[in-house]
């Protein structure tokens, strides 16, 4: 963003003035997963916090 230090007013006007951040701007991610079953019950699976609002929520 750039912006007159002296009057404090921001002159971007737009997305335009911006160095937008593109795809081949960011390095490249792997992403691992590595599930841990629990031991608390005989599945061995874990529940997530939004499970019981998201079903909640659904209307017919």
């Amino acid at each position: 963003m750039v912006y007159d230090p002296d009057r404090w007013q921001i002159l971007s006007g737009s997305f335009m003035d911006y160095a937008m951040p593109r795809a081949g701007d960011f390095p490249y991610i792997h992403i691992v997963s590595r599930p841990v079953p629990t031991k608390r019950n005989p599945l061995g699976v874990k529940g997530a916090g939004e499970a019981g609002t998201v079903g909640a929520s659904y209307r017919r």
